[in-house]
């Protein structure tokens, strides 16, 4: 199941029962995300705002090398987060292959 990612911890969701993810292409399950809940979304606004004042104290130049590492990391998981676009979407391979670069 995808977990919600708040804070720097991944939570499995106050919303209720997991949703099911269906692969428009097939109608079949493709995976389960986790459902959140106000106080979720109220926990992932703070924790925001408490990110942005140490992120905006950085120089341009750290931010951009971070930025810089992200997207070297997502480029080397292309395929396996293409495929999962895929399946979440029903949009083609390649255009996901794009959509990742």
């Amino acid at each position: 199941m995808r977990r919600l990612y708040i804070g720097g911890r991944f939570s499995d969701g106050s919303g209720g029962a997991p949703y099911v993810i269906v692969d428009p292409a097939t109608e079949e399950p493709a995976g389960e995300a986790a459902r959140g809940g106000v106080g979720d979304l109220e926990a992932a606004v703070a924790a925001a705002k408490g990110a942005f004042a140490p992120w905006k104290k950085l120089s341009p130049f750290v931010r951009a090398d971070l930025l810089v590492e992200i997207a070297r990391r997502l480029r080397e998981r292309r395929e396996p987060l293409a495929v999962t676009l895929t399946r979440e979407t029903g949009r083609t391979l390649r255009k996901n292959r794009g959509y990742v670069d």
